[in-house]
Protein backbone atom coordinates (compact mmCIF):
# COMPACT_ATOMS: atom_id res chain seq x y z
CA UNK A 1 0.00 0.00 0.00
CA UNK A 2 2.91 1.96 0.67
CA UNK A 3 4.54 1.56 -1.83
CA UNK A 4 1.69 2.08 -4.44
CA UNK A 5 0.72 5.28 -2.61
CA UNK A 6 4.65 6.55 -3.69
CA UNK A 7 4.33 5.48 -7.07
CA UNK A 8 0.72 7.73 -7.17
CA UNK A 9 2.50 10.82 -5.22
CA UNK A 10 5.91 10.73 -7.81
CA UNK A 11 3.00 10.48 -11.04
CA UNK A 12 0.95 13.11 -10.02
CA UNK A 13 4.63 15.30 -9.21
CA UNK A 14 5.89 14.26 -13.06
CA UNK A 15 2.44 15.34 -14.31
CA UNK A 16 2.41 18.73 -12.61
CA UNK A 17 6.36 19.45 -13.49
CA UNK A 18 5.28 18.50 -17.37
CA UNK A 19 2.75 20.12 -17.30
CA UNK A 20 4.52 23.93 -16.49
CA UNK A 21 7.82 22.41 -18.96
CA UNK A 22 5.24 21.80 -21.74
CA UNK A 23 2.50 24.18 -21.06
CA UNK A 24 -0.30 21.61 -21.74
CA UNK A 25 -3.22 19.70 -20.13
CA UNK A 26 -0.67 17.12 -19.31
CA UNK A 27 -3.51 15.43 -17.04
CA UNK A 28 -5.82 14.88 -20.00
CA UNK A 29 -3.13 13.83 -22.77
CA UNK A 30 -1.79 11.62 -19.46
CA UNK A 31 -5.34 10.07 -19.55
CA UNK A 32 -5.50 9.73 -23.40
CA UNK A 33 -1.63 8.79 -23.34
CA UNK A 34 -1.66 6.17 -21.24
CA UNK A 35 -3.90 3.87 -22.95
CA UNK A 36 -2.57 5.03 -26.50
CA UNK A 37 0.91 3.77 -24.92
CA UNK A 38 -1.34 0.40 -24.11
CA UNK A 39 -2.36 0.36 -27.81
CA UNK A 40 1.05 1.41 -29.72
CA UNK A 41 2.96 -1.37 -27.62
CA UNK A 42 0.27 -3.91 -28.95
CA UNK A 43 0.55 -2.52 -32.41
CA UNK A 44 4.21 -2.26 -32.72
CA UNK A 45 4.45 -5.82 -31.29
CA UNK A 46 1.87 -7.26 -33.76
CA UNK A 47 3.75 -5.10 -36.62
CA UNK A 48 6.79 -6.43 -35.69
CA UNK A 49 5.34 -10.64 -35.17
CA UNK A 50 3.53 -10.22 -38.28
CA UNK A 51 6.25 -8.65 -40.44
CA UNK A 52 8.97 -11.40 -38.99
CA UNK A 53 6.43 -13.94 -39.86
CA UNK A 54 6.60 -13.07 -43.31
CA UNK A 55 10.42 -12.46 -43.33
CA UNK A 56 10.84 -15.44 -41.71
CA UNK A 57 8.83 -18.22 -42.75
CA UNK A 58 7.76 -16.96 -45.96
CA UNK A 59 9.94 -15.57 -48.74
CA UNK A 60 10.17 -11.74 -50.47
CA UNK A 61 7.64 -12.18 -53.15
CA UNK A 62 5.12 -13.72 -50.65
CA UNK A 63 5.45 -10.65 -48.64
CA UNK A 64 5.46 -8.10 -51.35
CA UNK A 65 2.52 -9.81 -52.80
CA UNK A 66 0.60 -9.53 -49.53
CA UNK A 67 1.23 -5.53 -49.05
CA UNK A 68 0.33 -5.19 -52.81
CA UNK A 69 -3.29 -6.36 -52.02
CA UNK A 70 -3.69 -4.49 -49.01
CA UNK A 71 -2.45 -1.62 -50.83
CA UNK A 72 -4.56 -1.74 -54.02
CA UNK A 73 -7.94 -2.86 -51.69
CA UNK A 74 -7.21 0.14 -48.85
CA UNK A 75 -8.02 2.57 -51.81
CA UNK A 76 -10.85 1.60 -52.14
CA UNK A 77 -12.05 2.79 -48.77
CA UNK A 78 -12.44 6.01 -50.35
CA UNK A 79 -15.94 4.35 -50.96
CA UNK A 80 -16.86 4.29 -47.02
CA UNK A 81 -16.65 8.20 -46.67
CA UNK A 82 -13.86 8.11 -44.61
CA UNK A 83 -14.33 11.75 -43.87
CA UNK A 84 -17.37 10.88 -41.80
CA UNK A 85 -15.41 9.46 -39.38
CA UNK A 86 -14.10 12.81 -38.61
CA UNK A 87 -17.45 14.18 -38.36
CA UNK A 88 -18.38 11.62 -36.01
CA UNK A 89 -15.99 12.44 -33.63
CA UNK A 90 -16.87 15.98 -33.96
CA UNK A 91 -20.55 15.87 -33.66
CA UNK A 92 -20.04 13.19 -30.23
CA UNK A 93 -17.53 15.23 -28.49
CA UNK A 94 -20.80 18.14 -28.54
CA UNK A 95 -23.26 15.68 -27.34
CA UNK A 96 -24.60 13.99 -31.15
CA UNK A 97 -24.56 10.86 -30.09
CA UNK A 98 -27.33 9.51 -32.95
CA UNK A 99 -25.47 11.21 -35.84
CA UNK A 100 -23.57 7.79 -35.27
CA UNK A 101 -26.67 5.50 -36.85
CA UNK A 102 -26.89 7.91 -40.20
CA UNK A 103 -23.23 7.96 -40.77
CA UNK A 104 -23.47 3.86 -40.26
CA UNK A 105 -25.93 3.77 -42.30
CA UNK A 106 -24.75 6.06 -45.74
CA UNK A 107 -21.45 4.07 -45.18
CA UNK A 108 -22.55 0.84 -45.02
CA UNK A 109 -24.56 1.80 -48.47
CA UNK A 110 -22.03 3.57 -50.37
CA UNK A 111 -19.39 0.51 -49.54
CA UNK A 112 -20.88 -1.78 -52.18
CA UNK A 113 -19.36 0.83 -54.80
CA UNK A 114 -15.99 -0.01 -53.33
CA UNK A 115 -17.21 -3.81 -53.47
CA UNK A 116 -17.65 -3.27 -56.89
CA UNK A 117 -14.39 -1.50 -58.00
CA UNK A 118 -12.68 -4.66 -55.90
CA UNK A 119 -14.78 -6.83 -58.19
CA UNK A 120 -13.98 -5.08 -61.04
CA UNK A 121 -10.14 -5.61 -60.65
CA UNK A 122 -10.48 -9.04 -59.95
CA UNK A 123 -11.68 -9.29 -63.24
CA UNK A 124 -8.75 -7.18 -64.90
CA UNK A 125 -5.94 -9.72 -62.87
CA UNK A 126 -8.13 -12.84 -64.29
CA UNK A 127 -8.88 -11.85 -67.71
CA UNK A 128 -6.37 -9.64 -68.80
CA UNK A 129 -3.31 -10.50 -66.93
CA UNK A 130 -4.08 -13.93 -66.74
CA UNK A 131 -3.89 -14.30 -62.98
CA UNK A 132 -5.57 -16.23 -60.92
CA UNK A 133 -4.59 -16.39 -57.62
CA UNK A 134 -4.78 -12.02 -57.71
CA UNK A 135 -8.37 -12.53 -59.64
CA UNK A 136 -9.04 -14.44 -56.45
CA UNK A 137 -8.03 -12.44 -53.75
CA UNK A 138 -9.35 -9.48 -54.84
CA UNK A 139 -12.85 -11.31 -54.87
CA UNK A 140 -12.45 -12.12 -51.73
CA UNK A 141 -11.55 -8.86 -50.77
CA UNK A 142 -14.72 -7.65 -52.21
CA UNK A 143 -16.89 -10.33 -50.62
CA UNK A 144 -15.56 -8.77 -47.48
CA UNK A 145 -15.22 -5.16 -47.86
CA UNK A 146 -18.30 -3.97 -46.47
CA UNK A 147 -17.63 -5.42 -42.94
CA UNK A 148 -14.47 -3.65 -42.83
CA UNK A 149 -14.93 0.00 -41.77
CA UNK A 150 -17.36 -0.71 -38.76
CA UNK A 151 -14.66 -0.56 -36.38
CA UNK A 152 -12.93 2.76 -36.94
CA UNK A 153 -16.80 4.00 -36.98
CA UNK A 154 -16.50 2.32 -33.18
CA UNK A 155 -13.57 3.95 -32.63
CA UNK A 156 -13.90 7.65 -33.83
CA UNK A 157 -17.35 7.23 -31.63
CA UNK A 158 -15.48 6.44 -28.82
CA UNK A 159 -12.55 8.90 -28.95
CA UNK A 160 -15.27 11.94 -29.49
CA UNK A 161 -16.85 10.98 -25.92
CA UNK A 162 -13.10 10.98 -24.59
CA UNK A 163 -13.53 7.62 -23.90
CA UNK A 164 -9.79 6.58 -24.73
CA UNK A 165 -10.23 3.04 -22.84
CA UNK A 166 -13.28 1.35 -25.11
CA UNK A 167 -11.45 3.32 -28.35
CA UNK A 168 -8.09 1.87 -28.11
CA UNK A 169 -9.53 -1.36 -26.82
CA UNK A 170 -11.60 -1.72 -30.40
CA UNK A 171 -8.48 -0.64 -32.10
CA UNK A 172 -6.72 -3.39 -30.42
CA UNK A 173 -8.58 -6.42 -30.47
CA UNK A 174 -9.10 -6.28 -34.56
CA UNK A 175 -5.38 -5.63 -35.06
CA UNK A 176 -4.50 -8.58 -32.06
CA UNK A 177 -6.52 -11.23 -33.92
CA UNK A 178 -6.05 -10.64 -37.41
CA UNK A 179 -2.14 -11.20 -37.28
CA UNK A 180 -2.45 -13.87 -34.62
CA UNK A 181 -4.63 -15.57 -37.48
CA UNK A 182 -2.28 -14.73 -40.40
CA UNK A 183 0.76 -15.87 -38.35
CA UNK A 184 -0.87 -18.90 -37.64
CA UNK A 185 -1.77 -19.82 -41.11
CA UNK A 186 2.07 -18.55 -42.38
CA UNK A 187 3.20 -21.41 -40.24
CA UNK A 188 1.18 -23.92 -41.46
CA UNK A 189 1.10 -22.51 -45.30
CA UNK A 190 3.17 -20.14 -47.74
CA UNK A 191 -0.19 -20.29 -50.11
CA UNK A 192 -1.29 -16.30 -50.97
CA UNK A 193 -4.81 -17.02 -51.44
CA UNK A 194 -5.37 -18.78 -47.83
CA UNK A 195 -3.03 -15.55 -46.39
CA UNK A 196 -5.27 -13.40 -47.88
CA UNK A 197 -8.81 -15.21 -46.87
CA UNK A 198 -7.51 -15.40 -43.57
CA UNK A 199 -6.63 -11.71 -43.44
CA UNK A 200 -10.30 -10.49 -44.23
CA UNK A 201 -12.42 -12.97 -42.48
CA UNK A 202 -11.02 -12.50 -39.42
CA UNK A 203 -10.83 -8.71 -39.81
CA UNK A 204 -14.59 -8.79 -41.02
CA UNK A 205 -15.35 -11.18 -38.37
CA UNK A 206 -14.09 -8.93 -35.72
CA UNK A 207 -15.45 -5.81 -37.12
CA UNK A 208 -18.78 -7.82 -37.12
CA UNK A 209 -18.67 -9.23 -33.43
CA UNK A 210 -17.47 -5.64 -31.78
CA UNK A 211 -20.00 -3.64 -33.73
CA UNK A 212 -22.78 -6.25 -32.02
CA UNK A 213 -21.49 -6.01 -28.87
CA UNK A 214 -21.47 -1.98 -28.89
CA UNK A 215 -24.87 -1.91 -29.96
CA UNK A 216 -26.34 -4.79 -27.30
CA UNK A 217 -24.17 -2.53 -24.66
CA UNK A 218 -24.54 1.06 -25.70
CA UNK A 219 -27.38 3.59 -25.84
CA UNK A 220 -27.10 6.37 -28.14
CA UNK A 221 -28.15 9.24 -26.37
CA UNK A 222 -29.49 12.79 -27.45
CA UNK A 223 -30.25 13.88 -31.00
CA UNK A 224 -28.57 14.30 -34.49
CA UNK A 225 -26.54 16.65 -35.54
CA UNK A 226 -27.26 16.79 -39.84
CA UNK A 227 -24.76 19.92 -40.22
CA UNK A 228 -22.07 17.27 -39.33
CA UNK A 229 -23.61 14.35 -41.70
CA UNK A 230 -23.08 17.01 -44.85
CA UNK A 231 -19.81 18.22 -43.05
CA UNK A 232 -18.61 14.24 -43.25
CA UNK A 233 -19.53 14.46 -46.84
CA UNK A 234 -17.72 17.37 -47.49
CA UNK A 235 -14.66 16.42 -46.15
CA UNK A 236 -15.24 12.86 -48.03
CA UNK A 237 -15.11 14.44 -50.86
CA UNK A 238 -11.94 16.70 -50.39
CA UNK A 239 -9.99 13.79 -49.22
CA UNK A 240 -10.86 11.21 -52.30
CA UNK A 241 -7.11 12.11 -53.80
CA UNK A 242 -5.66 11.75 -50.91
CA UNK A 243 -7.19 8.57 -49.91
CA UNK A 244 -6.53 6.94 -53.50
CA UNK A 245 -3.02 8.19 -53.61
CA UNK A 246 -2.00 7.72 -50.41
CA UNK A 247 -0.42 4.06 -51.06
CA UNK A 248 0.40 4.89 -54.50
CA UNK A 249 4.21 4.16 -53.73
CA UNK A 250 2.71 0.32 -52.91
CA UNK A 251 1.09 0.30 -55.59
CA UNK A 252 3.89 1.62 -58.13
CA UNK A 253 6.98 -0.35 -56.59
CA UNK A 254 6.42 -3.74 -57.95
CA UNK A 255 5.13 -2.16 -61.54
CA UNK A 256 8.51 -0.65 -61.67
CA UNK A 257 11.35 -2.71 -60.01
CA UNK A 258 8.95 -5.79 -59.34
CA UNK A 259 7.42 -7.58 -56.38
CA UNK A 260 10.30 -8.18 -54.07
CA UNK A 261 11.68 -4.66 -54.06
CA UNK A 262 8.15 -3.62 -52.58
CA UNK A 263 9.21 -6.26 -49.44
CA UNK A 264 12.41 -4.49 -48.73
CA UNK A 265 10.88 -1.34 -48.95
CA UNK A 266 8.00 -2.08 -46.34
CA UNK A 267 10.41 -3.70 -44.21
CA UNK A 268 12.81 -0.30 -44.33
CA UNK A 269 9.72 2.04 -43.81
CA UNK A 270 8.05 -0.25 -40.76
CA UNK A 271 9.52 1.32 -37.65
CA UNK A 272 9.37 4.77 -38.85
CA UNK A 273 6.36 4.19 -39.69
CA UNK A 274 4.96 2.53 -36.33
CA UNK A 275 6.54 5.87 -34.54
CA UNK A 276 4.23 7.89 -37.25
CA UNK A 277 1.72 5.94 -35.81
CA UNK A 278 1.80 6.81 -32.54
CA UNK A 279 1.98 10.74 -33.59
CA UNK A 280 -1.37 9.91 -35.58
CA UNK A 281 -3.22 8.53 -32.07
CA UNK A 282 -1.79 11.12 -30.24
CA UNK A 283 -3.13 13.46 -32.67
CA UNK A 284 -6.74 11.99 -32.13
CA UNK A 285 -6.49 12.38 -28.76
CA UNK A 286 -5.74 15.93 -29.03
CA UNK A 287 -8.57 16.52 -31.60
CA UNK A 288 -10.83 17.62 -28.76
CA UNK A 289 -8.69 20.10 -27.29
CA UNK A 290 -7.96 21.57 -30.94
CA UNK A 291 -11.47 22.76 -31.66
CA UNK A 292 -10.83 25.13 -28.60
CA UNK A 293 -7.33 25.99 -29.39
CA UNK A 294 -7.01 29.77 -30.74
CA UNK A 295 -4.80 30.28 -34.19
CA UNK A 296 -2.98 32.96 -32.32
CA UNK A 297 -2.37 30.32 -29.45
CA UNK A 298 -0.74 27.77 -32.11
CA UNK A 299 2.66 29.27 -32.47
CA UNK A 300 3.14 29.48 -28.54
CA UNK A 301 2.40 25.89 -27.94
CA UNK A 302 5.10 24.68 -30.65
CA UNK A 303 7.69 27.03 -30.22
CA UNK A 304 9.41 25.23 -27.21
CA UNK A 305 12.79 24.18 -26.34
CA UNK A 306 11.27 20.54 -25.69
CA UNK A 307 9.62 20.13 -28.75
CA UNK A 308 13.27 20.31 -30.59
CA UNK A 309 14.81 17.98 -28.32
CA UNK A 310 12.06 15.95 -28.63
CA UNK A 311 11.86 15.34 -32.21
CA UNK A 312 16.33 15.11 -32.25
CA UNK A 313 16.00 12.40 -30.03
CA UNK A 314 13.48 10.32 -31.56
CA UNK A 315 14.99 10.68 -35.28
CA UNK A 316 18.52 10.08 -34.06
CA UNK A 317 17.73 6.81 -31.79
CA UNK A 318 15.67 5.65 -34.71
CA UNK A 319 18.78 6.18 -37.06
CA UNK A 320 21.25 4.38 -34.89
CA UNK A 321 19.12 1.61 -34.04
CA UNK A 322 17.84 0.66 -37.46
CA UNK A 323 20.87 -1.27 -38.30
CA UNK A 324 20.66 -3.80 -35.35
CA UNK A 325 16.70 -3.60 -35.48
CA UNK A 326 16.81 -4.96 -38.90
CA UNK A 327 19.26 -7.52 -39.01
CA UNK A 328 18.40 -8.91 -35.57
CA UNK A 329 14.60 -9.40 -36.83
CA UNK A 330 14.46 -9.72 -40.14
CA UNK A 331 18.11 -10.93 -40.98
CA UNK A 332 20.67 -11.13 -43.84
CA UNK A 333 18.18 -10.67 -46.88
CA UNK A 334 17.09 -7.42 -45.94
CA UNK A 335 20.52 -5.40 -45.29
CA UNK A 336 19.53 -3.60 -48.28
CA UNK A 337 16.78 -2.14 -46.23
CA UNK A 338 18.34 0.00 -43.10
CA UNK A 339 20.21 2.81 -44.98
CA UNK A 340 16.13 3.19 -46.68
CA UNK A 341 15.01 3.32 -43.24
CA UNK A 342 17.46 5.76 -42.07
CA UNK A 343 16.15 8.12 -44.67
CA UNK A 344 12.96 7.90 -43.89
CA UNK A 345 12.98 8.36 -40.29
CA UNK A 346 14.08 12.38 -41.12
CA UNK A 347 10.51 12.52 -42.03
CA UNK A 348 9.44 12.29 -38.24
CA UNK A 349 9.44 16.07 -37.62
CA UNK A 350 7.72 17.00 -40.94
CA UNK A 351 4.99 13.94 -40.15
CA UNK A 352 4.03 15.89 -36.72
CA UNK A 353 3.57 19.65 -38.84
CA UNK A 354 1.89 18.11 -41.24
CA UNK A 355 -0.74 16.21 -39.45
CA UNK A 356 -1.32 18.72 -36.55
CA UNK A 357 -1.97 22.08 -39.36
CA UNK A 358 -4.03 19.63 -41.28
CA UNK A 359 -6.40 18.45 -37.91
CA UNK A 360 -6.36 21.80 -37.04
CA UNK A 361 -8.29 23.20 -39.77
CA UNK A 362 -10.37 19.95 -40.02
CA UNK A 363 -11.31 20.67 -35.93
CA UNK A 364 -12.06 24.21 -37.21
CA UNK A 365 -13.99 23.59 -40.85
CA UNK A 366 -11.28 25.37 -42.01
CA UNK A 367 -12.24 23.39 -45.29
CA UNK A 368 -10.59 24.79 -48.55
CA UNK A 369 -7.18 25.55 -46.50
CA UNK A 370 -7.19 22.18 -45.75
CA UNK A 371 -8.39 20.75 -49.30
CA UNK A 372 -5.61 23.04 -50.91
CA UNK A 373 -2.71 21.33 -48.78
CA UNK A 374 -4.11 17.75 -48.31
CA UNK A 375 -4.80 17.48 -52.02
CA UNK A 376 -1.77 19.33 -53.38
CA UNK A 377 0.53 17.21 -51.11
CA UNK A 378 -0.40 14.11 -52.36
CA UNK A 379 -0.80 14.90 -55.97
CA UNK A 380 2.88 16.28 -56.34
CA UNK A 381 4.01 13.60 -54.15
CA UNK A 382 2.32 10.84 -56.52
CA UNK A 383 3.73 12.48 -59.35
CA UNK A 384 7.18 12.56 -58.41
CA UNK A 385 7.15 9.08 -56.60
CA UNK A 386 5.57 8.19 -60.68
CA UNK A 387 8.45 10.09 -62.52
CA UNK A 388 11.60 9.31 -60.15
CA UNK A 389 10.00 5.45 -61.08
CA UNK A 390 9.83 5.88 -64.83
CA UNK A 391 13.13 8.10 -64.64
CA UNK A 392 15.42 6.84 -62.49
CA UNK A 393 14.02 3.89 -61.02
CA UNK A 394 15.34 3.12 -57.58
CA UNK A 395 14.06 2.60 -54.37
CA UNK A 396 16.43 5.41 -52.89
CA UNK A 397 14.50 7.81 -55.08
CA UNK A 398 11.46 7.03 -54.09
CA UNK A 399 12.51 7.44 -50.41
CA UNK A 400 13.78 10.59 -51.17
CA UNK A 401 10.86 12.05 -52.80
CA UNK A 402 8.42 11.27 -49.85
CA UNK A 403 10.51 13.02 -47.30
CA UNK A 404 11.35 16.07 -49.28
CA UNK A 405 7.51 16.38 -50.98
CA UNK A 406 6.25 16.31 -46.98
CA UNK A 407 8.70 19.01 -45.05
CA UNK A 408 8.54 20.81 -48.38
CA UNK A 409 4.12 21.52 -47.88
CA UNK A 410 4.57 20.68 -43.79
CA UNK A 411 6.52 23.51 -43.96
CA UNK A 412 3.90 25.36 -46.17
CA UNK A 413 1.19 24.18 -44.46
CA UNK A 414 2.52 25.58 -40.83
CA UNK A 415 3.82 28.55 -41.84
CA UNK A 416 0.35 29.40 -43.25
CA UNK A 417 -1.42 29.14 -40.14
CA UNK A 418 0.96 31.86 -39.06
CA UNK A 419 -1.49 34.79 -40.84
Amino acid sequence: MVLLMSIRNLTKTAIRTAEKITGLDVPYFFKGGFWMSITQIAFILSGIALSVAFTRLGDKALYGKYQFVIALAAVFMITTLPGTNTALMQAVSRGFEKTFSIIFKQKLLWSLLGTLGLFITAGYFYFIRQDLSFGVVFVIAALHFPFLFWNSLLINFFFGKGDFARANYYLVVERILVVVAVCIALFFTNKFIIIILVYYFISALTNCVNFARFKTKYSLKKRTDTKSVRYGWHLTWMTIIPKALVQIDKILIPAFLGIEALAVYVIAIIIPDMIENFMGLMHMVSFKKLVFLKKKQILPKLMKWWVLVFFVVVVGVTVLLMPFAITLLYGADYQSSIRLGQMYALMLPAIFLWKFSNNWRVAHRKTKAFFYFSNGFYLVSAALIAGSLWLMPSLENVVLVRVGTLYLFALFSFLSLRK
